[in-house]
């Protein structure tokens, strides 16, 4: 597992197994940081899009 920051509101995550990447992710909050959304690929290539709000 592997987290790095990418920007001042932006992170990467990547699962890895045996050295081979499971999926990956992008974080990016929002500026006024009421909205955390993820851009995951699996090792498939599969993509999808989650938002996340605070409340």
């Amino acid at each position: 597992m592997t987290l790095r920051e990418t920007g001042p509101r932006n992170f990467e995550y990547q699962h890895k197994t045996l050295r081979k990447v499971n999926y990956s992710s992008r974080f990016s909050v929002s500026d006024d940081g009421k909205t955390l959304t993820e851009d995951e690929t699996s090792a498939t290539g599969e993509k999808r899009v989650i938002v996340y709000e605070r409340q």
